[in-house]
């Protein structure tokens, strides 16, 4: 090895130090204007809807927080990967979201219906819905707001 490509070596070692050091921040949804309480974030493990169907056993009985595009409608209520796959009627891409009849009738839970929502509840990996037709489920929801993404906010005035 020659001298001069030693310095390389050392700056090269060094970037992928710093890079695999570096932790992992959380990312933490944006609200519609809610106080997130800190410790119910720890209560729920953020996690995709893709993690819950394909790993079932991994949260089954787990206190989770996911985001999906939520359906509510008799013997229909699910949380579905995308929009596409409720318009097709792909339920094995989705979750049953156990709800009271009554409680999907309340203002805030109308205005969540057919739109990305963020939700917060028990998965149960072995109560498949309505006919058996889902991927699992969500139950004891104790949180649920539509989903606003970074474009779909405001932007901020200087």
């Amino acid at each position: 090895m020659k001298l001069t490509t030693l310095p390389y070596l050392i700056l090269c070692s060094l970037f992928f130090l710093i890079i695999a050091c570096q932790q992992k921040k959380s990312a933490v949804p944006i609200s519609s204007g809610l106080d997130i309480d800190s410790a119910r974030l720890n209560e729920y493990q953020e996690v995709s809807l893709i993690s819950l169907i394909a790993n079932p056993e991994k949260y089954n009985k787990r206190h989770v927080r996911v985001i999906g595009y939520l359906n509510l409608e008799f013997e229909g209520n699910g949380l579905y990967f995308h929009k596409e796959d409720y318009d097709r009627a792909i339920e094995k891409n989705g979750l049953w979201v156990e709800m009271s009849r009554d409680s999907i009738f309340s203002p805030q839970i109308k205005k969540c219906n057919r739109k990305y929502v963020l939700i917060e509840g028990t998965f149960d990996s072995e109560n498949t819905g309505h006919k058996g037709m889902w991927s699992g489920s969500l139950k004891d929801i104790k949180r649920l707001e539509v989903w606003q993404s970074l474009s779909t906010l405001p932007a901020s005035k200087p």
